[in-house]
């Protein structure tokens, strides 16, 4: 700044401060998920609607360190630009621990508000499970058994188990929802075909979700085991053979006889 008299103009003052247009930026959006493991969980958001008239330059990351925790603290700093995600590693607290975080945005004036908090499990899906296998079967039900897959990193609280239409049938519905995590076996008793065919598929679940469905098991037929056949009766003998002969069963269980 110059002051001014009639005699002059006087010597310039020294700079001010420097003052920028701008103000500190609004909220990051969408804080999310993008994706956790038992050992880390990595967060993403969107840039604020308003940065405040001036880049973004740093987001600052804040957690509750997992679990009932109220209190906040910062565990991590992005500066990188254009970066909007921060992975947190967590493998030193138990799998399966919930976390929450909350992220605020920085540009050259100052750091803005926080972001509301979320709340993501250091986990993931469960493992795909194996293929359901034949438990046993007859004509009016079919029962199946299947195999725990891995958890995930925290436990399993149920299966879907999924069915076919019959032999030859590649469209599956949900029969049944298992909410019980250590039931393992299910058995179908109703809307079967004596003799038709039927595969099954199995989905795992935990707090996180569901996990992918398996493949399909080895179709299992809706039928019983054939009645007793007739005793074998001797019809002829040679030097090299014998032959004989009987009569087959009355029921054949529902299907159709494959040998004897």
């Amino acid at each position: 700044m110059i002051a001014t008299t009639v005699v002059g103009d006087s010597i310039s003052s020294d700079a001010s401060v420097s003052i920028y247009a701008a103000i500190i930026p609004g909220v990051p959006l969408l804080l999310a998920k993008k994706t956790a493991s038992s050992a880390f969980i990595e967060t993403q958001w969107n840039e604020p609607t308003d940065t405040g008239g001036t880049p973004i330059t740093s987001y600052l990351v804040y957690s509750n360190g997992g679990g009932s925790s109220t209190t906040f603290a910062l565990i991590g700093t992005v500066t990188s630009a254009g970066t909007r995600e921060f992975k947190h590693i967590t493998s030193a607290v138990t799998a399966g621990t919930t976390f929450k975080y909350k992220v605020k945005a920085g540009n050259i004036v100052g750091v803005g508000p926080l972001t509301a908090e979320i709340s993501i499990i250091s986990a993931t899906i469960p493992a795909t499970p194996a293929a359901p296998t034949k438990a046993s079967a007859s004509k009016t039900s079919i029962a199946v058994n299947w195999v725990a897959p891995a958890t995930g990193g925290t436990p399993i609280t149920g299966y879907t188990l999924r069915m076919n239409g019959g032999t030859g049938s590649s469209t599956y519905t949900d029969i049944a929802t298992i909410t019980n995590a250590s039931t393992l076996t299910y058995t179908k008793s109703s809307s079967l075909t004596t003799g038709q065919a039927y595969s099954f598929k199995l989905i795992a679940r935990n707090a996180v979700g569901d996990s992918l469905t398996s493949v399909a098991s080895t179709p299992i037929t809706a039928s019983d085991v054939p009645d007793q056949p007739g005793t074998p009766t001797y019809t002829s003998s040679s030097a090299t053979s014998v032959a004989f002969q009987w009569v087959a069963p009355t029921q054949t269980g529902g299907s159709s006889l494959t040998g004897y």
